[in-house]
């Protein structure tokens, strides 16, 4: 495929999908079935090379899919089926966190490669329209992706709290119950998302935790 480096997760939230019946057919994907495995290792190359020019790292390309959908080392089973063809793309970079989310597109037909891939292709293709600004000279010093930050970190001084603790804060679970850590981790990023009324400086501190706990 490539060299990129990459970890698939479950979506944070599915609140922001197109509903069904409003998704269009793409015209990103290949001419034929023939084509499909050439088609999809240009895209993963393709995301490569953007990625390495805003020299990203921590990219987690979110998908429609459960934690058993995923094997050990952060990547989609052979047989894992999303239940959508949404993506999302989040990583740091030279501008900032930056996100991209799209469930717009839908493959042609099943021979011409999974919905989602259609999604991440148009993603890529955002991508280089964005880097394509800079070799204009029209924006200098990372405008164009001004629409696509994610939440920043906030500069503080306090003592930095134990990442199992942040979790259990954050769900509301009291220390030694009984739930699960993937039940805590969920109810946490749940609790902390700013689109369910949790705050900014929550958020960060869930991605944090989770993040060194190897929950993301």
């Amino acid at each position: 495929m490539s060299n990129l480096n990459y970890r698939v997760r479950p979506l944070p939230d599915r609140l922001w999908l197109t509903p069904e019946g409003s998704r269009v057919r793409s015209q990103f994907g290949p001419a034929r079935a023939s084509g499909l495995a050439a088609w999809r290792t240009s895209t993963f190359d393709a995301l490569n090379v953007e990625l390495r020019a805003l020299r990203a790292e921590n990219v987690i390309l979110g998908l429609d899919v459960s934690e058993a959908d995923l094997r050990l080392g952060g990547q989609m089973r052979a047989n894992a089926r999303p239940s959508s063809p949404a993506v999302e793309l989040s990583f740091a970079s030279t501008v900032g966190p930056l996100r991209y989310r799209l469930d717009r597109f839908v493959s042609p037909s099943r021979s011409l490669g999974a919905d989602w891939l259609h999604n991440l292709r148009a993603i890529v293709l955002t991508l280089n329209s964005l880097r394509s600004i800079d070799r204009y000279g029209v924006a200098g010093s990372g405008e164009q992706y001004a629409g696509w930050r994610q939440i920043e970190a906030q500069p503080h001084s306090a003592a930095p709290e134990d990442p199992l603790d942040t979790l259990f804060r954050l769900s509301g679970a009291l220390p030694g119950s009984e739930d699960t850590l993937a039940r805590i981790n969920n109810m946490a990023r749940r609790n902390a998302h700013p689109d369910r009324g949790g705050s900014t400086e929550d958020w960060l501190a869930y991605q944090a935790a989770a993040s060194a706990l190897g929950l993301l």
